[in-house]
């Protein structure tokens, strides 16, 4: 089974009263389900209706959730993320896409600001 986690560091960012999410977004990427949420751009909420979250990676003590939008890989910052929602319909894991997270986390963590990761 895979891992639902990658922390890069020691520190952690303060979940308090965001445990509830945190484990939802864990048992969506354990399951394969897609999940929809609205995310924090600026003054902004932008809607994702369906998104495939494979992995929540701690790096210098801030969560960030992986995920596939379409056909693109983006990150997304924990901490911006409201009204998450685990949808029904499920995704399947790409074994050349985990093998990338676990080596190479970085996509997100530490190289650049939040969304592609291409």
């Amino acid at each position: 089974m895979q891992s639902a986690l990658l922390v890069k560091g020691h520190k952690y960012e303060d979940l308090a009263g965001r445990e509830d999410d945190f484990r939802r977004l864990e048992r969506a990427i354990a399951g394969g389900y897609h999940v929809s949420f609205d995310y924090h751009k600026g003054e902004e909420l932008e809607p994702y209706t369906s998104v495939a979250p494979l992995k929540l990676i701690n790096n210098k003590g801030i969560w960030y959730l992986v995920a596939r939008d379409g056909d693109k890989l983006k990150t997304f910052s924990f901490s911006k993320i409201e009204r998450l929602i685990q949808l029904a319909t499920h995704f399947s894991h790409e074994p050349a896409t985990e093998k990338m997270l676990q080596e190479d986390g970085w996509c997100l963590a530490g190289r650049g600001k939040e969304g592609d990761c291409h």
